[in-house]
């Protein structure tokens, strides 16, 4: 015969049973909501489907993760959006809330000889076009100054004016910087590798500082300079190239007067030539506006660092007025 309890000992059990009732509701109510709590498709920054710049989705982000690049003032965050041997120009990234980029979108547009990659940053999304490149020579304070106006326009988006699209190169010659030199791990010259129609291999003895140097064995046959051919090639209003260390403000090429002058009246330098001007061949200079006309203004810095007159000169080429 089945055992009864006692009647003194019901209550007991009633209150037992009552209790794992409850105990298992909170559970099962603590479990729908952990398996609820984003939703479908929700992101945060833990996300590994979070949506990089310009609306990239999973597998666009570079594997390692976001770090403060310490070529840049106070720990600025580089996007860390590689994308190794890109040959096109990417689109300025997006914004529902305002013109201007919060922050400059960083992308490996190439590597150089010896697999040091070349960066390009992005600002702003307006219709005037302006690349800015820096370290062409890798013994000139043109990367120096191009990285601290990269920082200087993190930190200060909103100096970006609206109606600008703006890319940086700081550095195009990272080997050439590396090893304090002028030229690539080539031994060329990339300011005198580009296809002009006057690109020499041997360079004239009175272009002063190309000695020991070559204009390469072809026009644009260098790494360094198709990574810049690749970006070049995407339509601009006005290409500038930061060297070191002539003191001038160096236009070619129709429409650089003007703008050259209104950086001259910002930072004093002049707006002058080179003494060796007329032996150089297969720069920069040349070949934009004789290939695309597009005008090129060639700042020969005096300082490794960036002057306000050299910032605000650089500032006020995002217009095209």
């Amino acid at each position: 015969m089945p055992r009864h309890l006692p009647l003194h000992d019901r209550p007991g059990l009633l209150r037992l049973v009552g209790a794992a009732l409850v105990v298992t509701c909170l559970v099962a109510l603590a479990a729908g909501c952990g398996g609820t709590q984003l939703g479908a498709g929700s992101l945060d920054d833990s996300s590994p489907t979070a949506m990089a710049p310009g609306g990239q989705g999973e597998g666009d982000w570079s594997n390692s993760p976001r770090t403060a690049d310490s070529s840049l003032p106070n720990g600025y965050l580089d996007s860390q959006v590689t994308s190794q041997a890109t040959t096109s120009t990417p689109q300025a990234p997006t914004s529902t809330t305002s013109t201007t980029v919060a922050t400059p979108w960083q992308q490996t547009i190439g590597l150089s000889i010896e697999g040091r990659p070349i960066e390009l940053y992005t600002l702003g999304s307006g219709s005037w076009r302006v690349l800015v490149i820096g370290g062409i020579h890798g013994d000139e304070y043109g990367a120096n100054v191009a990285r601290a106006f990269v920082g200087y326009l993190g930190q200060h988006p909103d100096a970006v004016p609206e109606e600008a699209f703006l890319q940086v190169i700081p550095n195009a010659n990272p080997d050439g910087e590396a090893a304090g030199t002028r030229g690539n791990a080539n031994g060329v010259d990339i300011n005198r590798n580009f296809p002009s129609q006057n690109w020499q291999s041997k360079l004239n003895a009175k272009d002063r500082p190309t000695s020991g140097l070559t204009g390469g064995a072809s026009p644009g046959s260098e790494p360094e300079t198709k990574v810049l051919l690749s970006i070049l090639a995407n339509g601009w209003d006005i290409v500038i190239s930061l060297h070191s260390s002539g003191g001038i403000i160096d236009p070619d090429g129709e429409g650089g007067l003007t703008i050259a002058e209104r950086m001259s009246a910002l930072c004093g330098m002049p707006v002058s030539g080179l003494d060796y001007q007329s032996y150089i061949t297969g720069s920069l200079g040349v070949y934009m506006p004789e290939c695309c006309q597009v005008p090129v203004i060639t700042v020969e810095l005096e300082s490794r660092d960036i002057t306000d007159g050299i910032r605000d000169a650089l500032l006020a080429a995002l217009t095209g007025e």
